[in-house]
């Protein structure tokens, strides 16, 4: 049964590894995708911030006990 939930603060990397997974089918079609981004340290503060930030909103799909896809959004700077 696919749930869709906030992820817990302790899921950042669960969701850092979804985002690495994407990266890595869409640099086929975006060249100047920086592939290894979601796994850098800048990539690692973005996404422990998306967990924890207020200012920030993120949902989890979750489909037997397994984090399958995740939604983000935030205020533009």
């Amino acid at each position: 049964l696919m749930r869709i939930r906030h992820p817990l603060p302790t899921e950042w990397n669960k969701i850092q590894l979804l985002n690495d997974e994407v990266f890595a089918d869409n640099i086929t079609y975006d060249p100047d995708l920086k592939r290894d981004w979601a796994i850098s340290e800048v990539g690692k503060q973005y996404f422990q911030e998306l967990v924890t930030d207020d200012e920030q909103v993120c949902f989890v799909a979750e489909d037997d006990n397994m984090l399958v896809g995740y939604i983000a959004a935030a205020p533009k700077e």
